[in-house]
């Protein structure tokens, strides 16, 4: 039996493992509950899920019943728990992670039989005899497409305000101002945010729902420093929405050249295995650029929102969802046969 561990908070984390679970019809769940930074969500404890309190996550004999009758344990960046890990490798169980590439665990990494990248960003030499690249699929049917009808404001993700300004949001609060557009941030807790200014809004908070973010205006402002192909750029590209990115590998080539923002340096990441990563900044001036272009041109407004659509479409459960069932050993029939 394949076996997924979720979160049930209200993370970006927890929508992964999540639609993971539901559209693979993997039913036996381990949920890893109290973590900090968020309060779980028991509407996500089905009759299947075994929860595992993050208190306990080195309770032998909780971890052992958890592992009972599993022959497959799926999870996104963490095994939460070395006692997860030994008991798995005593029980001959197969473990598959989906590993972040800037935050790598080289115990967990190495005990992975599989590992499933989400990007080819920056792929490590390490592990390739076991590696394969394959991107998170976005669903279509919660994060629907939209016809495009113009721009009022443009949104930014600023998440939970954590990894070093990972998606620039400083410079896009400054570049917003320099363009003299409307702009509304969401940022779960306004770290490093200071205040707001003429045509900027700020909502914080968890939402009762991520489309709600992407309600808030009409194209995406997501100059990611690093990193792949993030929910916030896959839920904003399935709803159409434009998107403006980096000029930089992977986003460029998913909307149009003149919504690309320069980096204007590089400097070095820290992280586990991760010395030799190096993120861009984004340029303030060219930024503001890109907002003030998307805002005063249709045609182009209307471009991206078509590249945005294609994207999502490469990326849909409906293009990806037979791939993850190979690369995971899932039946089709099991899965049509056990969603919950």
């Amino acid at each position: 039996m394949i076996a997924i561990i979720v979160r049930i908070d209200n993370r970006g984390l927890s929508r992964q493992t999540l639609s993971l679970a539901n559209h693979l019809g993997i039913t036996r769940r381990l949920a890893i509950t109290g973590l900090p930074g968020s309060p779980d969500d028991p509407s996500h404890l089905t009759p299947h899920t075994f929860e595992i309190p993050r208190s306990r996550m080195n309770d032998r004999a909780l971890v052992s019943k958890a592992l009972d009758q599993v022959s497959s344990l799926v999870t996104c960046e963490t095994f939460y728990s070395d006692e997860i890990i030994r008991q798995a490798k005593a029980k001959d169980i197969e473990l598959i992670l989906i590993p972040n590439r800037e935050f790598l665990h080289p115990d967990e990494m190495e005990a992975a039989a599989k590992i499933i990248w989400p990007s080819d960003w920056m792929l490590p030499q390490r592990w390739q005899d076991r590696s394969q690249v394959l991107p998170f699929p976005v669903d279509r049917a919660e994060f629907p497409p939209a016809t495009f009808e113009g721009i009022e404001y443009l949104v930014h993700s600023a998440g939970h305000g954590t990894q070093g300004d990972r998606h620039s949001t400083l410079a896009t609060l400054e570049a917003a101002r320099k363009a003299q557009v409307k702009l509304a941030v969401h940022s779960v807790t306004k770290k490093g945010l200071h205040g707001s200014s003429a045509g900027v809004a700020l909502v914080d908070g968890f939402l009762s729902h991520p489309r709600d973010i992407y309600s808030l205006g009409e194209a995406l402002v997501i100059p990611r420093r690093w990193g792949g192909l993030s929910l916030p750029i896959q839920e904003a590209a399935s709803l159409s929405m434009p998107l403006i990115m980096m000029s930089t590998d992977p986003y460029a080539i998913h909307t149009p050249s003149d919504l690309w923002v320069a980096p204007a340096s590089y400097a070095p990441i820290k992280g586990i295995l991760a010395t030799d990563l190096s993120v861009a900044t984004a340029d303030t001036h060219d930024l503001a650029r890109a907002m003030h272009t998307l805002v005063h041109d249709p045609l182009l407004a209307s471009q991206a929102s078509e590249m945005s659509d294609a994207l999502a479409q490469s990326i849909s459960w409906e293009a990806l969802g037979e791939k993850w069932r190979q690369a995971l050993g899932i039946e089709v029939a099991q899965e049509i046969g056990s969603r919950p």
